[in-house]
């Protein structure tokens, strides 16, 4: 989880990117992701993890219930219909 922490604001990191670091599968990534606890959805910046193809986990949410699609936009990005990431507001 340290690697997610360091995301900084704006910026993306992708579950292959952090898998290939790591020297692990993305599947594990996205599974480690969905296994955190309620102090980790409040410290770590989970939601600046996308998939690879910038596509965005359809039930993660924060521990008050916010979606990733929701912390996204408060952090300025534009996010499509689908729920795309599609880039950052500058």
């Amino acid at each position: 989880m340290t690697i997610v922490a360091a995301i900084p604001p704006g910026r993306l990191a992708t579950n292959a990117a952090i898998a290939e670091f790591l020297d692990i599968v993305p599947r594990q990534v996205a599974f480690l992701l969905a296994k955190r606890n309620d102090e980790l959805r409040e410290s770590v910046p989970w939601w600046r993890v996308v998939g690879t193809d910038g596509q965005l986990g359809t039930r993660k949410q924060s521990f008050d219930g916010t979606s990733q699609n929701e912390l996204l936009r408060r952090e300025g990005f534009l996010v499509t219909k689908n729920s795309v990431v599609v880039s950052p507001q500058v």
